[in-house]
């Protein structure tokens, strides 16, 4: 694949000598000390939650030496550095026209008809095309991808205007309003129907996204860029919905050939039940393709554990709890060490035991606000890092707190161990 060097770049003519003169600086050549030696002593890797080409070349600079070769800037990028941690595919459809291609894509064949076959193509591609754009900077020693996690009355919302969706791609607005009557009739949207749960009941649907990711992956692969792709399933609750999909899956994935981009499937564990019944799930295996990874959801995993909504909470219950003292902060923004926290730890513990029967490696990763908390990953750092927590994954403007946070913890334990 021929790459521009950004050296050509007008940007980078333009800010050339600022450049140099930033980086010749000795603050900047004390970070870039402290930022290898963090590196070093993390006992947690930090991984990127992305869905841009942009957000994942942020990603790969933070984990890259940065320094001046023949008078011009050069980036030493280390791959074992940085990793996609999360891949949310809903963030990516933020154009009308994409989201229209989604729509059509929910409502199915029956509703739209003989153009049907038409609009899955264009769907396949603009989804293909979207992962590849974040595939093709480079993804370090991990792509985690998430299956498409937007409920029904997202997709259709409130203000969705059937009568003009329906003229607009000639169809019947009646079919067109019953069909979104059905689908977006959700009370809760967080509870919702989303994730795992719609592709255990639309076959198509979970067909159509391994489709665009596997063939995002295999552009990526046949254009010198390499991933390896750890598929992440949400809202997780049944072993039998991840067995399904892995089924599904798996097919795909030796119909085109890359076995070896694959490491595996990881769930989300953000339901009671994916936490109670995690050692079933976690066992599930497909032919050649198996369960090897989780990442607890650090937004929905705390509501499950706390029975708060994460909205409501934040206006009627926590300000008072945090008052009182019973909590002594939000929980959805610094890891609550009495429930959340312990909760995580037992999971770790039995996927711990369950790797013992199985002999599995499994990636276990925490997400959300509290994966970008420097209180929170100094915390995870000690008490879950230990019993096998591999990595945090936050936006790329949290890389750098994260990652210093869990340093800082590591060197702490380890002075106050001398002294």
């Amino acid at each position: 694949m021929q790459r521009k060097n950004i050296i050509y770049s007008s940007t980078y003519q333009h800010n050339k000598q600022f450049l140099i003169e930033t980086i010749e600086s000795s603050e900047f050549v004390g970070f870039q000390k402290l930022l290898k030696a963090a590196y070093e002593v993390s006992e947690l890797k930090v991984l990127s939650t992305a869905h841009t080409a942009r957000t994942m070349t942020l990603t790969r600079m933070y984990g890259s030496d940065i320094s001046l070769v023949n008078g011009d800037i050069c980036l030493k990028g280390y791959s074992e550095r940085y990793g996609l941690g999360l891949l949310r595919d809903e963030r990516m459809w933020n154009q009308s026209t994409d989201i229209d291609l989604m729509r059509i894509i929910f409502l199915g064949e029956e509703i739209v008809g003989e153009n049907f076959s038409q609009y899955r193509e264009k769907y396949l591609k603009r989804f293909t095309d979207m992962v590849y754009d974040v595939f093709k900077v480079g993804t370090g020693e991990i792509a985690v991808v998430r299956l498409l996690c937007m409920t029904y009355n997202m997709i259709f919302t409130k203000d969705f205007d059937t009568e003009d969706f329906s003229e607009k791609y000639n169809l019947n607005n009646k079919a067109v309003s019953d069909r979104v009557n059905i689908l977006a009739n959700e009370s809760e949207t967080y509870h919702g129907c989303r994730g795992v749960r719609v592709t255990v009941q639309r076959q198509d649907i979970c067909e159509i996204w391994c489709e665009g990711i596997i063939k995002a992956a295999h552009k990526a692969q046949t254009n010198d860029v390499n991933v390896t792709l750890q598929i992440l399933l949400s809202m997780v609750t049944f072993p039998k919905e991840v067995s399904m999909f892995v089924e599904t899956f798996e097919k795909l994935v030796q119909s085109y050939g890359i076995q070896d981009l694959v490491r595996g499937v990881s769930i989300m564990i953000e339901t009671s039940g994916s936490f109670h019944v995690l050692e079933y799930i976690l066992d599930v295996k497909g032919t050649n393709i198996e369960l090897n990874g989780a990442l607890f959801g650090g937004n929905d995993f705390t509501a499950a554990c706390l029975n708060m909504n994460r909205a409501d909470s934040a206006k009627s219950i926590i300000p008072e709890y945090v008052k009182l003292n019973i909590m002594p902060s939000s929980p959805f923004q610094i890891i609550n060490e009495q429930i959340v926290g312990k909760s995580i730890v037992q999971g770790l513990r039995r996927t711990k035991l369950l790797k013992l029967s199985n002999g599995r490696e499994y990636l276990m990763g925490l997400g959300g606000e509290i994966a970008g908390s420097w209180q929170s990953v100094k915390w995870l750092s000690k008490h879950a890092a230990p019993h096998g927590l591999n990595y945090v994954s936050t936006p790329p403007d949290r890389i750098l707190f994260s990652l210093f946070a869990s340093a800082q913890s590591v060197l702490q334990a380890l002075y106050s161990d001398i002294s």
